[in-house]
């Protein structure tokens, strides 16, 4: 945003009511691609997260103005659902098919070695 400000103003100092122009129109802009993104149409492409939210391109044309508006808010107000860590037994490495299996949880014991119990608390009695 700070890019898209800059250049849109040619990186000269202006006056804060211009300023705030500026920032209208690129919120404008973005609005525009945001909405063309939602039929899968422009350079935008929705999360695959969030993909619930588009529509064929022959049902964004036959709805309203209310209706696209209504779309448009609703996708805005949505949280994408919360990412599940699936937890793997396996160490992976992404550019090569090689799977190292995860230490279990005794690491760094010898065989056969417990865990010492806690000593009791030392009891003072007053006299």
């Amino acid at each position: 945003m700070n890019h898209k400000l800059k250049a849109a103003v040619n990186w000269d100092r202006n006056k804060f009511p211009e300023h705030i122009e500026v920032i209208g129109t690129i919120y404008k802009n973005q609005i525009l691609f945001l909405r063309c993104a939602l039929f899968s149409k422009g350079d935008w492409r929705i999360t695959p997260s969030m993909e619930q939210h588009v529509i064929p391109q022959l049902v964004w044309h036959g709805m309203s103005q209310m209706e696209k508006d209504r779309h448009v808010h609703k996708f805005m107000m949505a949280k994408p659902p919360p990412a599940t860590a699936t937890k793997s037994r396996y160490f992976s490495a992404s550019n090569i098919a090689f799977k190292c299996p995860k230490a279990s949880g005794n690491v760094g014991k010898k065989p056969c070695q417990r865990k010492r119990p806690a000593s009791e608390r030392t009891k003072t009695y007053c006299k």
